[in-house]
């Protein structure tokens, strides 16, 4: 539990921005951490949207095997897109991942 907390205020610290509302900079980091629970190897994370970040976009791997434990991911109301690629060929032993998160489609 304790590193989920020290992760979360990692997380925090990485997408802080003056005009990113701090509610949602929390809501962010807390999916974030919760995608981690999924067994999805972080990448990588960024702000996306000009001038204001409209989201955040996370890219990560998951594991083929893996995949029947994201659909419980559809339930978060904040994930509006999910991008799957497979990685390796011929037989793929990788997923790779991207999540966007954002509100803008919420309303």
């Amino acid at each position: 539990m304790e590193q989920t907390l020290d992760y979360e205020k990692t997380l925090m610290a990485h997408l802080s921005d003056s005009r990113l509302d701090k509610t949602a900079l929390k809501k962010y980091s807390k999916i974030i951490a919760t995608l981690r629970k999924y067994d999805v190897i972080i990448d990588r994370i960024w702000k996306y949207g000009i001038p204001y970040p409209d989201g955040v976009v996370v890219r990560g791997r998951l594991g083929v095997k893996d995949l029947a434990k994201l659909k419980d991911v559809f339930k978060i109301p904040e994930i509006y897109g999910i991008e799957i690629f497979p990685l390796g060929i011929p037989f793929p032993d990788l997923l790779d991942v991207r999540f966007k998160l954002g509100e803008q489609f919420q309303k």
